[in-house]
């Protein structure tokens, strides 16, 4: 007879913690785990990611799971990071040995830091690399034009560098047309400019949902 502890994270949050006494009940909770973990992308990035400023539960990741039980989006997402800030969060978070699918949302911070590009797709490009020598499928999803007109000329440059290096390495996921392109789209789809609105959150899920299924069974999108 031993003691097994285990938490239990959905939606990247703690939703169970267990102590249970006994090797079959502990068994039946592994497999339960693995079972689960197996649908599972850590998402890792910025506070787009994390769902700034509503908080994780309001996150498009947790508006991806309510729409689809066969996904579970992790939220690793923290704010004010920048690529190379993800990168270190990916390497030193453990992940259940089941989950298959990184995420990675980056290089608004990194702009408005003014970290030279090189320097940010370096970054992406160690996180990419890292993942699939770890035997992930990694995901990279676009960062998104703002409402703010000076930061939508890098973000522009940035997201034409990343897709000539890494349209052929790994799943890129543009979800830029959830939110707008014009000029009147993009001021009413945030709230000061680069943070989304709610709704926006609701729109970026609906628009993923359909993709992140196709590239979590096997296809590419």
């Amino acid at each position: 007879m031993y003691v097994f502890l285990m938490n239990i994270y959905v939606k990247g949050c703690l939703i169970i913690r267990n102590r249970s006494e006994g090797s079959i009940c502990c068994g039946i909770l592994t497999l339960f785990i693995g079972e689960l973990m197996k649908k599972a992308i850590a998402c890792f990035g910025d506070s787009l990611m994390y769902g700034f400023p509503f908080g994780k539960e309001q996150s498009w990741l947790t508006k991806v799971n309510e729409m689809n039980n066969n996904i579970i989006m992790l939220n690793y997402g923290e704010c004010g990071a920048s690529c190379d800030d993800i990168f270190a969060n990916m390497k030193n978070t453990v992940l259940a040995k089941e989950v298959k699918h990184i995420m990675f949302l980056g290089g608004a911070n990194d702009i408005i830091q003014n970290r030279p590009q090189n320097f940010t797709l370096m970054d992406i490009n160690k996180a990419a690399r890292w993942a699939l020598e770890q035997h992930y499928n990694f995901g990279l999803v676009l960062l998104w034009f703002t409402a703010e007109p000076a930061l939508n000329e890098k973000i522009g440059n940035l997201r034409a560098k990343i897709c000539e290096q890494f349209n052929n390495s790994c799943q890129l996921f543009d979800l830029q047309p959830a939110i707008g392109f014009t000029a009147s789209e993009l001021t009413a789809a945030y709230l000061d400019g680069v943070h989304p609105t709610l709704g926006t959150y609701t729109r970026l899920a609906e628009y993923a949902e359909p993709l992140i299924e196709v590239w979590l069974n096997g296809g590419q999108t």
